[in-house]
């Protein structure tokens, strides 16, 4: 099939037909369905195999029995403010009756618009656009926001709306603060503290002061983006005059909330960002709640104090309460509810993106035992065990046995079978009369192995414990509720170990309020030498509700320390002098050497018009995604960034990891973390990054569809991303990247290109195993694909160019003894030992474009270790870096969960040395598709070297012919996308561009 773009009027529909047409009859002939591969389990062991199958009915959808049939227009799409169509060329008649077929040569087609369809340019035509459409002239004055995005162009930033509603920086008397906190309840902050962060001065009010949470504002909402205050009640102990100044011994009293408990407060700002998400969910409420921007990218919530003069009304401070001591019969218990949760572990095949994929334990732990903890649990009582776990193997299940045990007692709770699919599952157990007392007690997890269980991953989230406890203190501090009575309930708690308590109502945790104590509610029974403090109370009360306090000596309650605070600069990243059309993101720490790259850029493109500047991640993630790590605040600002400043590039700054918080503790860098879906591909659980969904807003998912099926538009935004891990190869990077575009512009190097094939003899098994290595008479197309791309290269670009072919199967064949099951580690052996270092040597030579079509790894390139990473040292092409195109599987896979232990991706790789290697890569972070791949291969070739354009794509008619390096890739992926490919949408949404988008 053949597709090619159309540009639409903003409204209306088109149509097309057939007005001539020219074929040739090549009379009856066979048609082959091309095989399509995939991976299914492998039967008993670890191994995932791959297979072929002929999809006869779907390959034979691709035939057309009418030439009206033939040109047809398919959905149509926004891209680059640009609403458009595909118009589908099926040139293929086939009689099934009579077995002949013919092939149309040359067709003339009408399409046409109804009159009330035209419409009003709103905006300036993308060049990309005007290059890839067949009616450049008429897109020129249809280009216009999609709706989404003019909603968001209407919104107008309102910095006078009240400060108590929206955060707007000129009102605040200083920098803010950033408090970052792990667990909930209440928990305290000195002024001291708060002081040594640099960020409080000393003449202030206690009135000016406010702690607050920050919450994104709707796109549709005045005022957008400016977050919106979320106040948190505080408590100055000891209640100090409030228009005083504050002092060093003043402390500040709050209710924390971890990430996990705060979908509440997440969801009072407001909804986050406009669908769609990266897997399509489609009611925005859900995107603002923990498991989106919470407890898998944030270990800590996190709060701010903020200064204001005058303070405006309204400030949130705790109510004060005064209750009476006790004056009846105390209640003997309460019903005691305890939540354990640990980060320990990374599960990286979860069978849903969208759940939390931290464990409390480590896959390779096989009997887990994790510390409970039991406050006076009344003897004889039932005790209610809830527990969430999972597990994941192939082809089989887990038997897991789960107990409690204390000082030698073991009481079973349940043995399971965990199934094999990833799903957390929760578990309950009633344990009637258990023999526990108050103090420590193990919950256990323990793996039951058998002959199959070779590779299995078996994963605890958390444990909930539910008994009745009496009311007595073990730890000095005590958090108990009152029951449902419908009248005074008095309670007394004991075992206080000093006098000096305090308490608060959380029943509410957003709203606490301060129990106001007096000498009458603390009682002293020490006796015989033993400190005995006792809390009294009588609690008011309605049928049906029931209350929750916690009282402990001030010292008791957690503290949040000085490496938890930290100065929060107020940056307004909006109020720029003028608008920003290169965005550079990334930690604070890379500002300096991002600077240079951006003088840089400021030069080498001088007259675009275009500005450049760096972003600190952290004052978007303050802005749009109340300051936790989310790649949806990215995706949003850029978004915004888009609409209202034409943004037009985007440079990721650091590498990025799917296991962000290292749970697992094998994680390589996380700075910028990558976006995430699910793969969707038989027995494979794995997460993708992709990058370029950072810049995608043209994409709207169907029904159920999640990213990026359906996908049929590219990145809006050309994105690309420095995989460093410190500020040193950053600087390595940025001067290879200058020396590239100043040193040997005419060498011979720069009109040449190698086009490197895989053999097609390989496993097919994927994994560890060797599996059968033999000729798979289907991976010849990436021979074909290859030559085919280097035959139309090779004398383009009025003959300057040379395209040559690099066939592994040349290099492997004396290898290879003739029998029908190779034994794989011969063959490695044999061309390690006689060819590899001649392969690479091939490379040494230097191109300006290097490709590989074939089986790979993160790792390695063949089944044959044609290109492993550790022999990359051999390259010898210094001053000489090629731009690097790996199509095959995890060729750069940059976010793997294990890149600490196990080193980075070959596409990682070949960017680091100083000068040689590769000046950027282009590769995927997942299995591979072999017919698409070769399809895309050919198309980014005649992209780069064979198609005209008459203007550069960036600049117009200012400069002719200027091939910009993500502008290639966004024409290249528009012209494959509409073709009728397998999986081709999860195919390009999975490459990733590391490198430089603006190189040329």
């Amino acid at each position: 099939m053949l597709a090619r773009w159309i540009a639409l009027p903003p409204t209306g529909q088109a149509t097309v037909s057939v007005l001539s047409s020219r074929s040739e009859d090549l009379g009856q002939a066979r048609l082959l369905p091309v095989e399509l591969p995939r991976l299914q389990p492998g039967d008993g062991d670890e191994q995932v195999r791959l297979v072929h199958d002929r999809a006869e009915g779907d390959a034979y959808d691709a035939f057309r029995v009418s030439i009206a049939d033939v040109a047809q227009l398919g959905e149509p799409v926004y891209q680059r403010r640009q609403r458009m169509v595909p118009l589908l060329l099926r040139p293929v008649l086939y009689d099934a009756a009579s077995g002949r077929v013919q092939v149309v040569r040359e067709l003339e087609l009408r399409i046409q618009w109804p009159r009330s369809s035209a419409g009003q340019a709103s905006t300036d035509a993308d060049p990309v656009i005007l290059s890839s459409v067949l009616n450049p002239e008429q897109a020129s004055g249809w280009s216009t926001h999609a709706p989404a995005q003019a909603q968001l162009l209407a919104a107008a930033r309102e910095p006078g709306r009240r400060a108590a509603e929206i955060l707007d920086p000129g009102l605040l008397a200083a920098d803010g603060i950033r408090l970052r906190v792990d667990h909930s309840g209440i928990v305290r902050v000195t002024v001291a503290d708060l002081i040594s962060s640099g960020a409080l001065p000393t003449d202030i009010a206690r009135s000016w002061l406010r702690i607050v949470q920050l919450r994104p504002s709707a796109p549709s909402t005045p005022g957008y983006p400016a977050p919106l205050l979320v106040d948190v009640p505080v408590h100055f102990l000891g209640n100090p005059d409030q228009d005083g100044l504050i002092n060093s011994g003043d402390e500040l009293f709050f209710h924390a909330l971890r990430v996990e408990d705060d979908a509440d407060s997440l969801q009072a700002g407001a909804q986050m960002a406009a669908p769609p998400l990266p897997w399509g969910e489609s009611n925005p409420n859900d995107l603002i709640a923990p498991r989106y921007v919470g407890d898998s990218f944030n270990s800590d919530n996190v709060y701010f104090v903020y200064l204001m003069s005058p303070p405006p009304a309204g400030w949130a401070r705790m109510e004060a309460v005064v209750l009476p001591a006790s004056s009846g019969s105390p209640e003997a218990s309460y019903m005691h509810r305890e939540h354990f949760e640990g980060n320990q572990g990374y599960r990286d095949e979860p069978y849903d993106p969208w759940v939390e994929r931290y464990a409390w334990n480590r896959h390779s732990e096989a009997d887990v035992v994790r510390v409970l903890r039991l406050y006076d649990p009344l003897p004889g009582a039932n005790m209610v065990v809830k527990w969430i776990a999972g597990g994941h193997i192939s082809g089989s299940t887990i038997p897991v046995n789960f107990s409690l045990r204390q000082d030698g007692d073991e009481v079973a709770l349940s043995s399971l079978n965990l199934g094999n699919s990833g799903v957390m599952t929760e578990w309950s157990r009633t344990l009637v009369a258990p023999p526990f007392e108050a103090g420590a007690v193990d919950f256990r997890m323990r793996r039951i192995f058998n002959s199959v269980d070779v590779a299995v991953n078996s994963f605890v989230d958390h444990v909930e414990l539910e008994y009745a406890a009496g009311f007595t203190v073990s730890t000095d501090q005590l958090r108990f509720s009152t029951g449902q009575q419908g009248a005074d309930t008095d309670v007394e708690v004991v075992g206080y170990s000093r006098p000096d308590l305090i308490c608060f109502d959380v029943t509410d945790p957003h709203q606490p309020r301060w129990i106001d104590l007096s000498a009458a509610n603390i009682e002293d029974r020490s006796a015989g030498g033993s400190d005995n403090y006792v809390l009294s109370l009588r609690v008011p009360q309605v049928a049906g509700e029931e209350l929750e306090f916690v009282a402990a000596p001030r010292v008791r309650l957690p503290r949040i320390g000085r490496s938890s605070i930290e100065a929060d600069p107020i940056a307004d990243i909006f109020d720029v002098v003028n608008d920003l059309q290169v965005l550079a993101l990334g930690p604070e720490q890379f500002r300096t050497q991002t600077e240079r790259w951006i003088a840089w850029r400021e030069q080498t493109y001088a007259g675009s018009g275009w500005n450049f500047d760096f972003i600190d991640v952290q004052q978007v993630y303050d802005q749009f995604s109340g300051g936790l790590q989310s790649p949806w605040a990215i995706r949003d600002f850029v978004q915004w960034a888009w609409v209202n400043w034409d943004a037009i590039a985007l440079l990721l700054v650091g590498d990025g990891n799917e296991d962000v918080l290292d749970g697992g503790g094998d994680a390589g860098p996380n700075h910028i973390p990558p976006s995430l879906h699910l793969q969707d591909f038989d027995a494979s659980r794995e997460l993708l990054a992709s990058d370029k969904w950072y810049g995608l807003f043209g994409y709207t998912p169907v029904g159920n569809q999640r990213y990026p099926q359906g996908l049929r538009v590219t990145s809006d935004v050309v994105v690309g991303r420095f995989p460093v891990a410190d500020e040193s190869a950053l600087a390595t990077h940025i001067d290879k990247l200058m020396a590239y575009e100043q040193n040997d512009l005419d060498g011979d190097w720069r009109k040449r290109s190698l086009w490197v094939a895989d053999d097609a003899y390989s496993s097919d098994l994927i994994g560890a195993g060797q599996g059968c290595y033999r000729l798979q008479p289907i991976e010849d197309g990436f021979r074909l694909s290859q030559a085919a791309s280097a035959g139309v290269v090779d004398g383009a670009l009025d003959s300057l160019q040379s395209g040559q072919l690099q066939d592994a199967n040349d290099f492997t064949q004396s290898c290879r003894t003739g029998v029908a099951c190779e034994n794989l580690p011969s063959i490695r052996g044999c061309f390690a030992a006689n060819h590899s270092a001649d392969f690479i040597d091939r490379w040494s030579e230097g191109w300006l474009w290097l490709s590989y079509q074939g089986h790979a790894n993160f790792n390695v390139l063949g089944h044959e270790n044609l290109v492993l990473t550790g022999s990359l040292s051999l390259l010898r092409n210094d001053g000489r870096p090629f731009v690097f195109f790996g199509m095959g599987c995890h060729v750069s896979d940059f976010l793997r969960s294990e890149e600490g232990r196990e080193g980075p991706s070959l596409g990682e790789l070949l960017m680091r040395p100083a000068r040689a290697g590769a000046i950027a890569t282009y590769g995927s972070s997942g299995f591979e598709f072999l017919t698409p791949n070769a399809a895309f291969m050919q198309v980014l070739g005649e992209t780069m070297f064979v198609r005209r354009v008459p203007d550069s794509p960036v600049f117009g008619a200012a400069l002719r012919n200027q091939w910009i390096l993500g502008d290639v890739m966004a024409r290249a992926e528009l012209e494959t996308l509409p073709l009728s490919l397998y999986r081709v949408d999860e195919m390009v949404s999975q490459y990733n561009l590391l490198g430089d988008p603006l190189l040329r």
